[in-house]
């Protein structure tokens, strides 16, 4: 009991990165929205939870393709609490200056490949792409003292951490409509990850079903 309560800290000391949490929506046929193709998957109480989750940690990430294709805020409105640090993967800047990220409303951290003066509560990190990126990403937190990250990328992002068994907990929503049902003809989407290990616990939000599992492979 001890250890759950305060499994952030014992992470951060004992692995030298944060907690990591991983959450995604996927469609009742196992769906996420493709780049380019936004789509809502999840109900309205479900997006008030992950609003809650926000403000009970101290980053949350996504990279380009999310960034671009969302045009996120990734801070806390739905309830009253304290914004996250926005960690961003951005390697060629693409990001235009009037998106959300870039608002400095939210102390937000870019990383990317070329140098960048910091602004607007913006802060640029350069990191070497061609080597290790989240390993990179992680050392930084780490020495900034982050002591928990929520990734809500997309699958390409969230799929990169579980290929380097980079994660601890992942929260996983699943909605009551299948891709066709939510876009008909011009529905596109790609398949969402796959946890490999068996679920904790299981809940309904709303309309959604919940799902949380819990990294036993470190």
């Amino acid at each position: 009991e001890c250890k759950e309560l305060n499994k952030r800290f014992f992470t951060f000391h004992e692995k030298k990165r944060p907690y990591i949490l991983l959450k995604y929506a996927q469609t009742k046929d196992g769906f996420m929205a493709e780049s380019k193709n936004r789509i809502q998957i999840s109900c309205g109480q479900a997006i008030k939870l992950v609003h809650m989750w926000r403000s009970e940690e101290q980053s949350i990430m996504v990279g380009t393709n999310t960034a671009l294709t969302d045009n996120p805020h990734l801070t806390v409105r739905k309830i009253k609490g304290k914004n996250p640090i926005r960690i961003v993967l951005d390697r060629e800047q693409k990001i235009p200056a009037s998106f959300h990220l870039l608002n400095g409303l939210a102390s937000t951290i870019i990383f990317t490949a070329k140098k960048k003066s910091a602004s607007k509560n913006v802060n640029y990190i350069t990191i070497d792409f061609k080597k290790n990126v989240l390993r990179q990403v992680m050392d930084e937190l780490y020495k900034r003292q982050i002591q928990s990250l929520i990734v809500e990328g997309g699958a390409k992002l969230l799929d990169s951490f579980l290929q380097e068994n980079l994660w601890d907990e992942a929260r996983v929503f699943t909605g009551k409509k299948t891709l066709f049902e939510i876009a008909g003809t011009k529905a596109r989407g790609i398949k969402s990850p796959k946890i490999k290990t068996r679920c904790v616990s299981k809940e309904k939000t709303g309309s959604d079903e919940l799902k949380i599992y819990r990294n036993k492979k470190h």
